[in-house]
């Protein structure tokens, strides 16, 4: 449906009904018809509705005027008045208006009378085999026919969602647009707030009301205006299409303004909160904003490996494959900028338009609205899970989210249980066709199903390292829960084979990680199993239809966090190992280091206090390091063992009591071998 979005609400190339207040009256039929072109041109397609209108009536045999009509019916979203004016053309001959039959496909699909539009679209590609015109839309109408085949079955998809249409101090007979949440009880939106047509003069945009950003809060159950957000509001510019980065310290907007082609252009902006106001917007750079092309819509995330900003927008920048594409950019810290950004791929993007992206960061969820997917008409809200350009397949939010007529701007709540939308459905406030403009809808959950996920990771004394260290050291390590071990969760679409990482986080101090599911879903978590391959837990969704929480007991391989001592003792004042010291490494380090082959360990060596700090911190040097050549010859990659001398500088003991006697037992002590894992490589067998 690119044809029509030159003129589309969506971007903010807003109609204003500005018409100029000639009587028509007595002008000739050619002066008309040129005051309808140049008002078609500016943009002022009201207007240009007006003049044809009057043509027509002087002209009713003008097939011309009469498709024009229709046409333009359609880019107002008059979709009635769109059918019964292309109708008309079936007295004409057709064949030179080959799109006559799609924009009458359109507008019927768009009332979903999906029966008559299949008909009008098989018409269609039928004659667009000989028109280069109707050439063009022959994609976007193959997708749409099917989607008007499919559509009975997804109108039937009623999910248990109750919809209510804004209050009126909201929604005025203007377009309403770009719901955000501030907090449960505060929502900003943006507006040309009007309840009637109002009429300017033509070729003087000066004097033109322009989009603000307004806010509402909830008065008990209900959303009311209070008040205009002077912190971005622009007298010289149309501004709109905001959203808060995660962290609620930015604000990225866009100001629209008409070029010297009359087309409104929008460029990304962004303010800084500051204590309870924000600073002045500053443009983003060329990275985002392309001189001659639109960059609106912005919704933030970040990035799941980095922790970087990730602004997902929308563009038609040079390499947009439709009329519009979603395209993201990653926030450079060190640089403080964007870096240049980046088309998302065709599993989102299409020969149609996307609009209206809205990231959800905590679920990893992408939603936008299409017109060039299966959907029940116009534009349709889908939603996506990922990140970056990894995607999994778009799904439709079916109705009553979705509609014959178009739905955007979807947003979804914190809490996951409501949100809003915007539609041009039918029950809206309206100026002049029941379906010409945008209103703000709220939707709630109402048997909303939540879904968690706890599981306990612990770490048992007969796994693996800690098995290999009970049996072979004699060391006492019983079953402990483990913090800090590092989970990630990833959704798997079974059907495409697709597995998408979408959160991550470590266990807490209890051992337990946290994760909020979806229904009907199935999801893969890792988990690090040190030593090993890592353990992928499966987690099922699927069936379950009331709120619940699934728990699972992990076992996993973990490593000692201290140093490991091993009983070796050295002739006085030597380095070198006695017999009995080998057979001690024979019995204990050796095998441990043959039993779990991927590990590489630190052989520390450390004296008393008698004699000179740096002679102390040689001997205890040469100590380690025979033990390392020790191991080497009995086979073990030198590469896993590191030898470090530590002297007298970590005792276990004092070397001398408080009276300043000798301690025998202390210094003992802290003559000492140890042994501490300090790097463990995926990849060897389980041994579960």
């Amino acid at each position: 449906m690119r044809y029509f979005l030159t003129s589309f609400l969506i971007v903010y190339t807003i109609q204003l009904w500005a018409q100029a207040n000639e009587n028509l009256v007595g002008l000739k039929s050619w002066q008309v018809l040129d005051f309808a072109k140049a008002a078609e041109r500016e943009g002022d397609l009201y207007s240009a509705i007006d003049y044809y209108e009057f043509h027509y009536k002087i002209k009713p045999e003008r097939e011309a005027t009469v498709f024009k009509l229709g046409e333009l019916y359609l880019k107002t979203r008059n979709y009635e008045k769109a059918e019964s004016t292309l109708k008309k053309m079936f007295s004409f001959n057709t064949d030179k208006f080959p799109l006559t039959f799609y924009f009458l496909a359109q507008s019927q699909m768009q009332q979903a009378k999906y029966s008559d539009a299949v008909k009008n679209f098989e018409l269609f590609l039928k004659k667009s085999k000989s028109s280069d015109e109707a050439k063009m839309h022959k994609g976007i109408a193959q997708i749409q026919l099917q989607a008007c085949q499919n559509a009975p079955k997804l109108k039937d998809s009623t999910t248990n969602v109750v919809l209510t249409h804004l209050h009126q101090s909201i929604n005025k007979a203007h377009v309403e647009s770009n719901p955000i949440w501030v907090d449960d009880q505060t929502m900003w939106y943006n507006s040309l707030r009007a309840d009637e047509v109002e009429y300017f003069p033509v070729n003087d945009s000066t004097g033109l009301p322009k989009r603000k950003f307004y806010s509402a809060s909830k008065k008990g159950q209900e959303w009311q205006y209070t008040d205009s957000l002077p912190f971005f509001n622009d007298a010289k510019n149309d501004v709109g299409n905001g959203a808060f980065s995660v962290d609620k310290q930015r604000f990225y907007f866009t100001k629209c303004a008409l070029n010297w082609k009359n087309e409104m252009i929008c460029h990304i902006w962004v303010s800084q909160k500051k204590g309870a106001s924000w600073t002045e917007p500053i443009q983003l750079n060329s990275n985002v904003n392309v001189e001659g092309y639109f960059s609106t819509q912005p919704t933030l995330g970040t990035d799941i490996s980095t922790g970087e900003e990730v602004m997902y927008f929308v563009s038609n920048r040079p390499g947009t494959k439709g009329y519009s594409d979603l395209w993201f950019a990653v926030y450079n810290s060190k640089k403080k900028e964007f870096k240049k950004a980046k088309r998302l791929n065709n599993s989102i993007n299409t020969n149609g338009s996307e609009y209206t992206p809205y990231y959800d960061n905590a679920s990893r969820n992408l939603y936008f609205s299409s017109d060039a997917f299966f959907g029940l008409g116009g534009y349709d809200v889908y939603k996506t899970t990922g990140s970056l350009n990894q995607w999994l397949a778009p799904v439709n939010l079916g109705a009553p989210i979705n509609s014959s007529t178009d739905d955007i701007y979807f947003v979804i709540n914190p809490n996951r249980k409501e949100g809003f939308f915007v539609s041009n459905r039918e029950g809206g406030v309206s100026l002049k066709s029941k379906t010409c403009c945008d209103d703000i809808y709220e939707y709630i959950f109402s048997e909303f199903i939540d879904i968690q996920f706890v599981g306990t990771l612990i770490a048992k004394k007969d796994q693996s390292f800690f098995r290999i260290i009970n049996e072979k050291m004699g060391l006492k390590i019983v079953d402990q829960n483990v913090d800090s071990i590092y989970t990630s969760l990833s959704l798997f679409d079974e059907k495409n084979g697709q597995s998408i990482e979408i959160n991550s986080n470590y266990t807490d101090s209890l051992g337990n990680c946290h994760y909020n599911l979806e229904v009907n879903k199935d999801y893969e978590m890792k988990v690090n199993n040190f030593g090993y391959f890592e353990k992928l837990i499966k987690i099922s969704t699927q069936g379950i239809k009331t709120s619940t929480v699934l728990r699972d007991t992990i076992i996993i391989n973990t490593i000692p966090q201290e140093p490991i001592p091993i009983n070796i003792y050295y002739e006085f004042d030597q380095s070198t190992l006695t017999k009995p010291a080998m057979a001690t490494i024979d019995s204990t380090l050796l095998i441990v280091l043959e039993e779990i082959p991927n590990v590489t360990v630190e052989i520390s060596s450390h004296t008393d206090s008698k004699g000179i700090d740096e002679y102390n911190k040689e001997l205890s040097q040469k100590r380690a390091e025979s033990v390392v050549k020790y191991l080497v010859k009995k086979g073990i990659d030198k590469a896993r063992l590191v030898a470090k001398g530590y002297g007298e500088e970590i005792p276990v003991a004092a070397n001398e009591n408080p009276d300043g006697t000798d301690n025998p037992e202390g210094r003992d002590k802290n003559r000492r071998t140890e042994f501490r894992f300090i790097n463990i490589k995926s990849g060897a067998e389980d041994s579960e």
